[in-house]
């Protein structure tokens, strides 16, 4: 789970005191006395020139319960919201916060502090910010000068805390600097829990406002986006998610609610900019499934009987909560010796109709996906068909059934995952599924046995899918081993006629279980020699052509469906024409 830009607290720092060599106090101004302090969130003291910053910060995590505070002076530093926390403990630095309610803006979350690139000024000893005191640090690789102390097991500050300091600044002291909140109170989601959310989704979020101080969500993913949004302290916000223009399939996104308390003290020129910050993060699984509908799936095959048939459309899931019921094997066609479906299944029920072909799209998004076709739910032995071709996640799996009977067929669909990784590890299974699921009802072409009796009829061959089982052709063709399909179909053949516009392609594949068929185009139903085009791969192989008028005229031809033996055997057949 995402947690890299979760604030983090430091529960260490370095050593206790400073050298005489190291820090030079020598500088300390005397000249005044003058302090600039009261309850205002901004003081302004403009007969100083501009000095040096400072900042005082106290974070407060609400998830962990641990509160660090942080102090950072420096002759010059970027000007960070949470400058002091950033600088010690190497959280991500917070460039800025939108100015208007409702505005956002990305910030790069790689941004950090250069201690080298920073002079320090040394304050003292000790600083107390609120009623929290800190004593001096400093990192000898470098020089830099800190504040830092873990104050979790003390009571947090509310209301008007002050701060005090010295050294090679004047003497200060107040106790009306920085205005306290009381910490942030997520109500929904739960602090640190997990949500899951697709695309075209609002994802609320609800905190008990209090009207003080700013209210920010930062959204985070893994490596790209840190987007911080300014809410109006109404305690509702709905997260817009597509908003965030995510583009990659699956994303683990952390979100983190903040109130911030600020305040600006300019003594003598000094400027000391004054937060203290109370955040609460939670956790967002994003799935983008496209314009597609929510499909509960079946665990066991009991529950799958009683399921609606699946409709055509495109459809996802999740399997959270399904075991590994069923292992196909046998019908998983693969590219791979490592093909297996020992993951997560889930079963769907469909039913075919006569003369139909069931076409599948199945993906899962973060596992290798294993699809098949079951006859009965209750073992896998009833696979007919099946697809594990990629051992990769996110790869599309594709198989299809025909129902060649007079009968609606009743069928059951396993949604699968492999269960291991490639280096043979166990997966989690808890993926997000689609389905993509289209029934084609093959159509009966119009076929004649003779040249004479194609001769004149309706063009009526056009694109979609065919299905053709008759044993009343004779032989009248055979484009012979010299012919266009290089091999003698001496066996029962069919013509149709149909028209070819210029610039159009014509691509037909047909398959014959269990036959022998070959395809080719006649320009002239009575001669074999004036085919333009045929195949012929063999046995039980699929035959495909595909052929382009590159004239400028239509051209009107005959698909040929020859075969080889006594007669032709039932055939399907897919035409595209465009």
């Amino acid at each position: 789970m995402l947690r890299t830009l979760v604030p983090a607290l430091l529960l260490a720092v370095g050593c206790s005191g400073p050298s005489t060599e190291e820090t030079d106090t020598s500088s300390v101004d005397t000249d005044t006395d003058t302090q600039v302090t009261g309850p205002t969130t901004t003081l302004i003291d403009t007969a100083w020139p501009p000095g040096d910053l400072g900042s005082l910060n106290i974070i407060h995590h609400v998830n962990t319960g641990n509160v660090g505070v942080f102090g950072v002076f420096a002759k010059s530093a970027p000007n960070y919201v949470n400058l002091a926390q950033c600088a010690v403990s190497g959280n991500t630095c917070v460039t800025g916060i939108p100015g208007d309610e409702d505005d956002w803006e990305d910030q790069d979350p790689d941004t950090d502090i250069q201690r080298e690139d920073i002079h320090t000024r040394f304050m003292g000893y000790e600083i107390t910010f609120g009623p929290y005191t800190m004593r001096y640090q400093e990192d000898r690789r470098n020089g830099f000068g800190y504040y830092a102390s873990n104050v979790s097991r003390e009571e947090l500050p509310e209301g008007w805390i002050g701060a005090s300091w010295g050294g090679q600044w004047s003497d200060y002291s107040s106790d009306a600097d920085l205005d306290v909140s009381r910490p942030i109170d997520l109500v929904a989601p739960r602090p640190g829990s997990n949500t899951f959310i697709t695309n075209g989704q609002f994802l609320p979020v609800e905190w008990v406002p209090t009207g003080k101080g700013i209210v920010t969500l930062t959204v985070g993913t893994r490596f790209d986006l840190y987007r911080v949004f300014h809410l109006e302290d109404d305690g509702y916000y709905d997260l817009d998610i597509d908003a965030l223009g995510i583009l990659d399939d699956t994303e683990e996104l952390t979100l983190t609610l903040t109130r911030w308390d600020r305040s600006s003290v300019n003594f003598e020129g000094n400027v000391v900019e004054m937060v203290a910050a109370s955040d609460v993060w939670f956790t967002v699984d994003y799935a983008n499934i496209g314009p597609r509908e929510r499909l509960y799936a079946a665990d066991q095959c009991d529950e799958a009987r009683g399921l609606p048939s699946v409709t055509p459309g495109g459809w996802w899931g999740r399997l959270d909560f399904m075991t590994d019921n069923l292992r196909p094997t046998t019908c998983l066609t693969s590219g791979s010796p490592l093909a297996k479906a020992w993951g997560k299944d889930a079963l769907l029920r469909v039913e075919v109709p006569p003369k139909s072909v069931l076409n599948l799209d199945y993906n899962t998004l973060s596992e290798s996906a294993s699809l098949y076709v079951l006859t009965d739910c209750s073992t896998a032995n009833s696979c007919v068909k099946g697809s594990d071709i990629d051992q990769n996640p996110n790869i599309h799996e594709f198989t299809n059934y025909f129902n060649s009977t007079e009968d609606p067929e009743e069928l059951f669909i396993g949604l699968d995952t492999t269960g291991v990784d490639a280096s043979n590890q166990p997966t989690p299974g808890d993926t997000v599924w689609t389905l993509d699921v289209t029934v084609e009802t093959l159509r009966d072409p119009l076929m004649f046995d003779t040249c004479l009796d194609a001769l004149g009829q309706p063009q009526t061959l056009s694109s979609g899918g065919y299905f053709e089982e008759f044993v009343a052709y004779t032989d009248n063709l055979n484009p012979g081993n010299g012919g266009c399909t290089h091999t003698s179909l001496n066996g029962a053949d069919a013509l149709m006629p149909f028209s070819l516009g210029p610039g159009q392609t014509f691509t037909v594949n047909v398959t014959s279980p269990g036959g022998d068929v070959g395809v080719y185009v006649l320009s002239n139903c009575n001669d074999v020699f004036s085919c333009v085009g045929g195949a012929d791969a063999g046995t039980n192989q699929t035959e495909q052509l595909v052929l382009v008028n590159q004239g400028k005229a239509t051209a009107n031809l005959y698909l040929v469906v020859d075969s080889k033996g006594p007669g032709l055997r039932p055939f399907v057949m897919g035409v595209s024409i465009q």
